[in-house]
């Protein structure tokens, strides 16, 4: 292909040849297309995201009264004695009220419970509290104490 001198155009300016024009516009296209490519992927990314946030929100696991329930059921479970997270769900097979409390705060794994606990024993929960005991071989120890009152003991 034989290159041609630019050529003055209106005013004065420079035009380029046509198919170094035509060669410019399709890439540019093609940043574009990309660029869209990934605007996409990451609005569906945020869409999955908000998605999942809604479920959580509709089962009501940030719900106070289903931590609490929760709690409580671990109580009427396990009783005050320490326990783990592996232990707990193991418990939970043989124990409904338990099972039930774990599927009502959507956890279906220890390390979910791990999650939610190390929220909850910073909390002010009415009428019980969570504390971490140990650490074991197995993992975090937890144990749930029913008291009183609203407020932690220091």
């Amino acid at each position: 292909m034989a290159v041609t001198a630019m050529a003055p155009g209106k005013h004065g300016r420079t035009r380029s040849e046509p198919a170094v024009q035509n060669q410019n516009n399709r890439s540019d296209i093609l940043i574009v297309l990309r660029e869209l490519a990934q605007i996409r992927m990451e609005q569906a990314r945020q869409a999955d995201l908000l998605s999942s946030m809604l479920r959580a929100l509709e089962r009501g696991r940030g719900s106070l009264a289903v931590h609490v329930t929760l709690l409580i059921a671990i109580t009427e479970a396990i009783g005050d004695r320490a326990f783990t997270g592996a232990q707990l769900f193991a418990h939970a097979r043989v124990a409904p009220v338990l099972r039930d409390a774990l599927e009502a705060c959507d956890l279906t794994t220890a390390r979910e419970f791990g999650w939610l606990a190390r929220r909850l024993e910073l909390s002010v929960l009415p009428g019980v509290r969570l504390e971490r005991v140990r650490e074991s071989r197995d993992g975090l120890m937890w144990r749930v104490w029913v008291s009183s009152g609203e407020t932690r003991d220091a």
